[in-house]
């Protein structure tokens, strides 16, 4: 009878301590244009609009709607 050393190959993972959740808060100094020129007006909704309306309006299921999560929250 020929006996054979077996090695057992072990692999522990470790698990992240549960932490609290956390909420992100975007602010952008100037949310409004202060001028009536509709050329600076453009420039100046631009990043609101990047901002607030692709990751605040956007819901868990990917349907877009404006203001939606903003005014639930």
């Amino acid at each position: 009878m020929v006996e054979k050393e077996v090695v057992k190959e072990v692999v522990v993972t470790a698990t992240p301590e549960p932490t609290e959740p956390k909420t992100l808060v975007i602010a952008y100094p100037v949310q409004y244009s202060e001028t009536f020129d509709i050329s600076t007006m453009v420039y100046a909704m631009e990043p609101t609009v990047m901002i607030y309306d692709t990751l605040v309006s956007v819901d868990p299921n990917y349907e877009y709607q404006p203001g939606g999560l903003a005014e639930r929250c």
